[in-house]
């Protein structure tokens, strides 16, 4: 296992928590903290002209931040919503944030339910007869929940007759003029068991509140066609299922959670996230730092140059040690992480993370696992 040590969150060094003092002052005004005229500065000058308080939340967006390309603010981080399912994420209550050069605002938390196909990018609807499609169009063959949807490959129109879908992902099917390609339907848990998943807020043209899509794509979202956009977070899905025999039974962090429940730990975002690539690492705030949920695999090769080679936390990668296909020994650990500013664990972290964790016990077949992740 291996450790990102939490990034520096005070660059100015005052405090703040957050990108210097204007910033946290603006945060303060927008949280209702203070009153616009016990502001001082140079937007002092631009509030006092404005009427009410009412008239200031409407240029929020344009004083405020929109002059600053990679602003992000947030009162708290995004989280797993767990009080009444495993699969819903819960935004902050305020957050601030600059698209594609203009500033965004949302005042008010929204939460996604990762099963509900319209939170997703692709939006699948239900596939209907001599219908038309548009390229990237996407359905489902016969509900909400099927395990596989279908990407319109071809634009046309479907036929009058009963379809025979595809399962194998990638395949496709010809229905009247439209060609269709199956892929994965993520939000069937089945899908989403051991991945990361990436949240998407998107440009407003008309105003300043963003919408959000939950995507699989790690570096865009499916079918929003010339929308900006930017990634603001993410999160990990659990590999197997921990159900009702977690050590320790109800008490159990995870007791009842399912593959392809959200982990509650991993959610992730501008600001609260490790340093380097936030995907499979869960945070542990005993100890202040983002930890492996997997041991570790890797891309790349060593043979190549040194910096090819990266060690990642994947779900089902073969695991790095002396016998591994990339052969990585104690010091070529050490040398790697600190290039990817990471480290080995060490002894206090891992007792804290490792609480809830059967004892006493021993691998799963009493042999090598070889790969990562559940049995």
């Amino acid at each position: 296992m291996s450790i990102k040590e939490y990034p520096d969150m005070n660059p100015y060094a005052d405090g703040t928590n957050s990108i210097g003092s204007l910033e946290k002052a603006w945060a303060e005004i927008h949280g209702k903290k203070i009153y616009g005229d016990e502001f001082c500065g140079t937007l002092k000058i631009i509030i006092d002209a404005l009427a009410t308080k009412a008239e200031l939340a409407t240029v929020e967006g344009e004083v405020a931040y929109a002059n600053s390309p990679n602003y992000y603010s947030e009162d708290v981080p995004w989280s797993a919503d767990t009080d009444e399912v495993r699969t819903k994420l819960a935004s902050p209550e305020i957050l601030w944030l600059n698209i594609n050069g203009k500033g965004h605002k949302l005042e008010e938390q929204v939460f996604f339910d990762i099963t509900d196909p319209q939170v997703w990018d692709t939006k699948a609807t239900l596939c209907e007869r001599d219908t038309a499609y548009a390229l990237d169009d996407y359905v489902y063959a016969t509900a909400g929940t099927d395990t596989y949807i279908y990407k319109c490959m071809t634009a046309g129109t479907t036929s009058t007759l009963t379809p025979t879908w595809p399962t194998t992902i990638d395949a496709t099917y010809n229905d009247g003029s439209v060609v269709w390609k199956c892929v994965a339907n993520y939000a069937a848990a089945s899908n989403r068991a051991g991945k990361d998943l990436y949240i998407y807020a998107l440009y407003n043209a008309e105003g300043l509140e963003p919408s959000f899509v939950i995507s699989a794509n790690s570096i865009a979202p499916e079918k929003i066609g010339d929308t900006p956009f930017r990634k603001v977070g993410g999160f990990h899905c659990l590999c197997v299922d921990v159900g009702e025999d977690a050590p320790g039974g109800s008490d159990h962090a995870l007791y009842g959670y399912e593959a392809g429940d959200i982990l509650p730990m991993s959610v992730w975002d501008c600001w609260h996230r490790p340093v380097g690539a936030p995907e499979g690492y869960v945070y542990e705030p005993g100890n202040n730092v983002w930890i492996s949920i997997y041991g570790l695999s890797w891309t790349g090769s060593y043979s190549n140059t040194p910096e090819d080679l990266q060690l990642v936390s994947v779900y089902g990668g073969e695991w790095a040690d002396g016998t591994s296909t990339e052969k990585v020994h104690c010091l070529k650990f050490d040398q790697v992480l600190s290039r990817q500013h990471q480290r080995l664990i060490r002894r206090r972290e891992f007792v804290n993370a490792s609480i809830g964790s059967n004892q006493g016990t021993n691998i799963y077949g009493s042999a090598d696992p070889g790969t990562t992740g559940g049995p």
